[in-house]
């Protein structure tokens, strides 16, 4: 029989379609060709060890935050005794007769009626003529009268004005000091037993307190007196 070129094609798929599996598997180098992958595509390193800075950073602030400030450390703070208004000025022996003449010793029992004073109020000059007070020379003299009244005492003041300016006290003609009463700062001068305190850088206030050494003066003397009688 006669072989034809059809059939030739046909037998040669035949042939094809029969042939027997070669038992050698399909993925034999597959390994041998992704050896430069990575085994394990989920593991990531770089965000670790950005996590594992900041962490670093993080404590290094802490210990940086809770170190002590050395300003925060105490301080030793020397403490100074404070000293009355007035008192840095005054010679020591003001001070103890501040002491020996306080007002709940000099106040009287009776008191006096304080004498009224005409305003304005006029001292007598050295030339003889008036010479107007001023404001705080006005307070200053009402204030004298008043603790004056206050203490018992009766009113035997007599006032002058000096040449410089300064307020003379005179009681039953003795004198007790000079007051200068202009500018910020005033000035008291006090006679005891023959010598001559001076006060100065005073205010209008510290010299009416000061009123009541004179004051106290006034009212010792006038006891001496009743006991010599």
């Amino acid at each position: 029989m006669k072989t034809t070129f059809w059939d030739s094609i046909v037998d040669f798929f035949k042939s094809i379609s029969h042939k027997k599996p070669s038992g050698e598997p399909v993925n034999q180098n597959w390994e041998k060709n992704v050896t430069n992958q990575p085994k394990d595509p989920l593991t990531i390193s770089n965000p670790i060890t950005e996590e594992t800075n900041k962490t670093n950073k993080t404590n290094a602030v802490a210990e940086i935050a809770i170190e002590p400030d050395p300003i925060d450390k105490p301080q030793e703070i020397e403490l100074t005794p404070t000293v009355p208004d007035g008192q840095e000025t005054l010679p020591p022996e003001l001070i103890e007769l501040q002491n020996k003449y306080p007002w709940r010793s000099l106040k009287a029992k009776l008191p006096f009626a304080p004498k009224v004073l005409p305003e304005p109020f006029y001292f007598i000059g050295k030339d003889k003529q008036p010479v107007a007070a001023n404001r705080s020379e006005m307070s200053f003299v009402k204030e004298l009268l008043t603790k004056t009244a206050e203490a018992g005492l009766p009113n035997k003041f007599a006032f002058t004005m000096s040449s410089s300016n300064e307020i003379v006290v005179k009681y039953r003609y003795k004198l007790l000091g000079r007051a200068y009463l202009h500018g910020r700062k005033h000035q008291m001068i006090f006679k005891v037993n023959g010598n001559t305190l001076v006060a100065e850088n005073l205010s209008l206030a510290e010299c009416k307190k000061l009123l009541l050494i004179w004051i106290g003066q006034i009212k010792e003397a006038a006891k001496a007196k009743e006991k010599a009688a």
